[in-house]
């Protein structure tokens, strides 16, 4: 292992940028299975939220397994779906890029906050992300959950992939991360306002 590894340029894949105005479904899929297994090394407590990642995950996989050529941008192969009764890839996609939304709200108060609460960034980045489609239920696990966030130091441990004084490195690497992942957001938002596919329900 390098001095200058991290776990962002290591363990975990680079989001894809937008080629042409669509997403490369493989290299989406594979960063976002990056951030699930970055997850889970937070604790068990924070299982609902890997679990909820990596379902969603597996749902879009499945259908792009059919015909990887054909299915090789995310827009096509939520367009296709469109043209049939189906909501299944839809649906996982829209769930799963709020859940990475999260992720990038959360570790955007990590990377830019040098003092404060774990929790209180988490919460933050709850409120602005996903409590606004969850019921008194989702709510009320989120809450639970937030209790156990991990300290600053503590994960910057993670990324650092144990090695300490490596904050402005993993600082470095962190940053470029988070702007990738949010031109993945930003487009996938745009992409379903445009084409009437954002559903607000409750769940």
């Amino acid at each position: 292992m390098s001095e200058n590894d991290t776990i962002f340029n290591t363990a975990m894949s680079s989001f894809p940028f937008v080629d042409n105005g669509r997403i490369n479904t493989q290299e989406f899929l594979d960063a976002s299975k990056g951030v699930s297994l970055l997850v889970e090394k937070f604790g068990t407590v924070f299982t609902p939220i890997t679990y909820d990642l990596n379902q969603n995950i597996t749902k879009i996989e499945t259908k792009f397994l059919e015909n990887k050529e054909k299915f090789k941008y995310l827009d096509d192969l939520v367009i296709e779906e469109s043209k049939t009764s189906s909501i299944v890839v839809t649906d996982a996609l829209q769930w799963l890029r709020r859940g990475l939304h999260f992720m990038w709200h959360y570790f955007d108060l990590i990377l830019t906050n040098e003092n404060g609460n774990s929790s209180d960034w988490m919460k933050i980045a709850y409120e602005r992300t996903l409590k606004i489609y969850h019921g008194w239920m989702g709510q009320t696990l989120f809450n639970i959950v937030v209790k156990f966030a991990p300290s600053r130091n503590d994960l910057f441990l993670v990324f650092a992939l144990t090695q300490k004084g490596k904050d402005e490195l993993v600082k470095s690497h962190m940053r470029q991360f988070l702007i990738n992942l949010k031109i993945c957001i930003d487009h996938l938002i745009q992409f379903y306002l445009a084409h009437g596919l954002e559903c607000s329900d409750r769940v």
